[in-house]
């Protein structure tokens, strides 16, 4: 499937034609094996990338798919999660995913700004996170009552966490050293209650 001038997906899509912002629920109903490509002459860095996570080119829908599902049925009573990703880019990728897969309900109540991380179900914590932030999701992992339900993360959450809820962890790709995964994996919440832990394949693109 080929899908020219796929500038227009972003440039478009808010005023003239809003179908466009689901061409990528195509590939749900299509065989695996069939192949996307996506062709611009215009599209400058950043708005290609914006077309790249707008299409869901990647296989991010296949492989977090199931979870964005569930945090849509359940929202705020979703048991907590954490998504380890290897670099700062899969954890950005992943967040635009789902941030993207919940739309209106991406804040919790709804109609709050999702620029404050307080009220949002989705978070992203890695090394250039702003402090600022950094500290809200901390405090919203902690508190059982705020929305926050899942944070992609890179190995920089975690330390000194007490999260006693966390009952899921997903590896998305895996650790380099085993000591890493152990200590990723420790974060889980510390109740003897069974600990779910999940390995995706880094490579999904």
């Amino acid at each position: 499937m080929v899908i020219d001038e796929a500038h227009t997906v972003i440039e478009w899509s808010d005023t003239f034609r809003s179908d466009m912002l689901r061409l990528g629920e195509i590939r749900s109903i299509v065989p695996e094996d069939v192949r996307f490509m996506a062709m611009t002459a215009t599209a400058s860095k950043e708005l290609r990338m914006k077309c790249h996570l707008q299409l869901v080119l990647s296989t991010l829908h296949e492989t977090f798919g199931p979870v964005l599902h569930e945090l849509r049925g359940k929202l705020t009573s979703m048991d907590r999660v954490i998504i380890y990703c290897r670099k700062i880019e899969d954890c950005s990728d992943l967040y635009c995913f789902l941030k993207r897969g919940l739309g209106d309900n991406f804040t919790y109540p709804s109609d709050a700004p999702c620029e404050l991380s307080k009220y949002c179900l989705v978070d992203m914590y890695t090394s250039v996170t702003d402090q600022d932030v950094k500290q809200q999701i901390i405090k919203s992992f902690r508190n059982p009552s705020a929305p926050l339900r899942i944070v992609c993360a890179t190995i920089a959450f975690g330390m000194g966490i007490d999260t006693p809820d966390v009952h899921r962890i997903i590896h998305f790709g895996a650790p380099s050293h085993l000591h890493s995964y152990i200590q990723e994996t420790g974060r889980d919440g510390k109740l003897t209650v069974a600990t779910l832990l999940t390995l995706y394949s880094k490579k999904y693109q």
